[in-house]
């Protein structure tokens, strides 16, 4: 890390002190679910299904390839969610998954990822607002991050109109 790593602390500090702020602690901490899924799962299972959102910020939506997965899959879902569970905060515990036919390498790899401009058109922000996102996160280099943090900070805007 070197030089940057005052950098990285500083902004790391900055995103966890706003998540705080905003609420968004609990579905950071659920993102995990992406990152430990294959060494939840196991590499076989994990290379036909893949999590492709968390609906009402407890259920993790996974994208299985086909019905026989889907049916392995179900067989060890309650085993699944205890293991994610063990692994996440407290306060980002998952309820149940949810299985759905669709293609676990697009939406891990794919432009259908959530968060591309496919969802961004679901979500009904003007183009305003997602420019000034855009601008609030410019300075995060890594591409991945800033699109998450854009993804948050737009869902936040937007269930703060709803609300």
């Amino acid at each position: 890390m070197g030089k940057d790593s005052p950098r990285v602390s500083r902004l790391s500090r900055l995103i966890s002190d706003m998540a705080s702020r905003q609420g968004w602690s609990p579905r950071l901490a659920r993102a995990r679910a992406w990152k430990i899924w294959e060494e939840v799962v196991g590499a076989e299972i994990g290379a036909h299904s893949w999590p492709s959102r968390i609906i009402r910020g407890e259920v993790l939506e996974v994208a299985v390839s086909d019905s026989v997965w889907m049916q392995q899959i179900s067989f060890h879902k309650a085993f699944i969610v205890q293991e994610l569970n063990s692994r996440l905060r407290r306060d980002a515990a998952l309820k149940d998954i949810r299985l759905v036919l669709g293609n676990p390498g697009e939406t891990r790899f794919g432009s259908k990822k959530i968060g591309s401009h496919v969802r961004h058109e679901n979500m009904k922000i003007d183009r305003g607002e997602w420019e000034r996102a855009k601008d609030l996160f410019a300075s995060v280099k890594d591409d991945e991050l800033r699109g998450a943090l854009v993804r948050l900070y737009l869902k936040s805007r937007m269930r703060q109109k709803r609300d």
